[in-house]
């Protein structure tokens, strides 16, 4: 049964989970990178840049800022020195891979040169299909200078992270610069023909209303972007925001009730504004899919994953790279995979598995697909699962796939985490929630101190 009141609020898209007490002597024959793949699957690239000139209130990933430009210079080649190391197997050279997401932190903290520097790096080692590629930006750090210079260097698709066009709120959140700076930078980035251009919000912001939100919305719609995400604001207790909201120092956060209402009145807005749900958080207009969420979340191929503190799955096997950016930087520069943890290989169940928790990240899963990859009828293998979700109003069954429905992609987490049983089994809701939040497996939990 969904326990909606034990919500993942870290994204379950890690499986299987890893396992720390692994020590591979040798990363790339764990990963059996060796072999030539047979997949038929595009492959995403995710590059993560952990650095941001500034750190915001509510964050609750591992970022920094900078020390000097000798960091960020060391930074780039140690990312280039990983790029060519999973280059030079004969696995990642059979892959097809056609979308790249560079993200964070902030990847336009890097200079112009050295985010031409990546592109050509993937450019010139990896098997690219003529890829979408997409860079995360903040306004303060991506003049015109800087996209320009993205846009001659093959990039696509433009990211920002509005969050929200209230200053009220803006100004609770420490967040520069007001709405009408992001008009005229949006403006600004529409003068060149990337294929799109993607914003981020937030809801369940301190003290938001319904009404506030719904302008948020009414506002992003009228705006020339092709692509929104739509995030609930988690707050964790290590952010600066979780202790102003328990000093009452900043007005409180909406009752959970609010926050569903806020998520079921996007959906109506965003579908009578011509969006299409592309993932539980994703949406974009007609026409204007991205192919990075559509390969990140479809269940079957690998996901590449370069730089600290990302993570990857590449044939079968999960893993996380070393967070912190200077152990990264060393073990890369002495030509080491710079892998903190990778779990055991994936067993023929968590395959399914897998599929199932990831594809309803997407929102579906296409019934003909499941049964052409694995020979198996989902509901032969996941029946009991899939008629209590529908039973509960999660789920419908449109004849040709399963789909998550509004409440259920609300509950998305909870939704995905249901079809990792074989690992989780017994297991309490409290260490499954806690095994996720770190995504190691929950009998690892107890050696973690040693990690």
């Amino acid at each position: 049964m969904i326990k909606t009141s034990t919500n993942y609020d870290v994204a379950v898209i890690n499986y299987p989970l890893m396992d720390p007490r692994i020590k591979p002597v040798d990363h790339a024959s764990h990963m059996r990178l060796d072999y030539t793949s047979v997949d038929p699957w595009g492959v995403p690239i995710y590059i993560h840049i952990p650095f941001c000139s500034s750190i915001c209130k509510f964050c609750v990933y591992d970022r920094q800022m900078p020390d000097s430009k000798k960091t960020l210079d060391d930074y780039v080649e140690a990312l280039k020195k990983e790029i060519v190391l999973y280059a030079e197997t004969p696995y990642i050279q059979s892959l097809k891979i056609d979308s790249i997401f560079i993200g964070g932190g902030t990847p336009t903290t890097l200079s112009s040169e050295q985010l031409k520097e990546i592109i050509s790096e993937l450019k010139s080692n990896l098997p690219l299909k003529n890829p979408e590629i997409t860079v995360e930006c903040n306004i303060s750090n991506a003049n015109e200078d800087k996209i320009k210079t993205l846009y001659e260097a093959g990039v696509t698709r433009i990211s920002t992270g509005v969050q929200t066009f209230s200053q009220e709120r803006r100004n609770i959140l420490e967040l520069r610069y007001t709405a009408d700076d992001i008009y005229k930078w949006i403006e600004m980035v529409r003068k060149y023909p990337f294929k799109d251009i993607s914003i981020d919000l937030l809801y369940g912001l301190p003290g938001q209303t319904l009404k506030e939100w719904l302008n948020d919305l009414n506002t992003a719609v009228s705006l020339p972007v092709d692509h929104l995400s739509i995030y609930k604001l988690t707050v964790f207790a290590y952010v600066k925001l979780y202790k102003e909201l328990e000093n009452k120092t900043v007005p409180e956060l909406p009752q959970e009730e609010q926050i569903i209402e806020m998520y079921m009145e996007a959906d109506q807005i965003l579908k009578r504004n011509s969006f299409l749900v592309q993932s539980s958080q994703e949406y974009c207009r007609k026409d204007n899919k991205s192919r990075f969420w559509d390969l990140t979340y479809d269940g079957y191929g690998d996901n590449l994953s370069f730089g600290a503190f990302s993570f990857g799955y590449v044939n079968g096997v999960s893993y996380q790279n070393l967070p912190d950016h200077k152990e990264y930087i060393i073990a890369a520069s002495e030509g080491r995979f710079p892998i903190k943890m990778v779990s055991r290989q994936i067993t023929p169940e968590q395959l399914l598995e897998r599929t199932m928790m990831l594809g309803f990240r997407r929102s579906f899963v296409e019934k003909s697909v499941f049964y052409e990859q694995y020979g198996k009828h989902m509901e032969d293998v996941f029946g009991d699962i899939l008629k209590e979700y529908q039973d509960q109003g999660y789920i419908s069954d449109n004849g040709s796939r399963y789909e998550l429905t509004p409440l259920g992609r609300y509950y998305q987490g909870n939704v995905s985490a249901e079809f990792m049983r074989s690992t989780f089994g017994k297991v309490s809701s409290l260490k499954k929630k806690m095994a996720i939040g770190m995504h190691v497996l929950p009998d690892a939990l107890n050696d973690m101190k040693g990690v």
